[in-house]
């Protein structure tokens, strides 16, 4: 039975979504290169995270006065940066829905048909434009 669907309501509903880019609005992200191997050299990518302190206090927040809201934090640059967020994350007790990695091609081409999208946060003009109406401003490491 759908969750949404009782005491004889026969509208569907759906929560709420904000969705916040990581690297836009939570933390300052930097990649860096690693070679490893003395004769073979392979290049591993490893990310630092300098996480805001305001943002987050936000996110935590905003949690707990609309749980009925779903927070989805969301990557664009790669699915080991969003392993290394969610450890960090669950280990300082920051409520989140989700935490995942998309490309951004993949990201924008699929967000018109999502439900319920309320706002993307992020603070990139570049990837801001290509958001369309859902998109929102935040200064990076400012309040969103």
């Amino acid at each position: 039975m759908n969750p949404g669907v009782q005491n004889g309501d026969l509208e569907a509903s759906f929560p709420e979504r904000l969705i916040i880019v990581l690297e836009g609005v939570l933390a300052l992200v930097v990649q860096e290169r690693q070679h490893t191997g003395r004769f073979r050299r392979t290049d591993t990518i490893t990310y630092h995270i300098m996480w805001h302190e305001v943002p987050i206090k936000r996110f935590i927040v905003t949690k707990e006065r609309y749980p009925h809201y779903e927070l989805e934090i969301v990557t664009f640059l790669g699915e080991s940066l969003a392993d290394q967020a969610a450890q960090y994350l669950q280990r300082m007790n920051v409520p989140y829905d989700s935490i995942n990695y998309e490309s951004i091609d993949d990201f924008v081409m699929m967000l018109p048909y999502q439900r319920n999208v309320r706002a993307v946060y992020d603070s990139d003009p570049e990837n801001l434009h290509r958001f369309g109406q859902v998109g929102v401003a935040v200064v990076r490491g400012e309040d969103w």
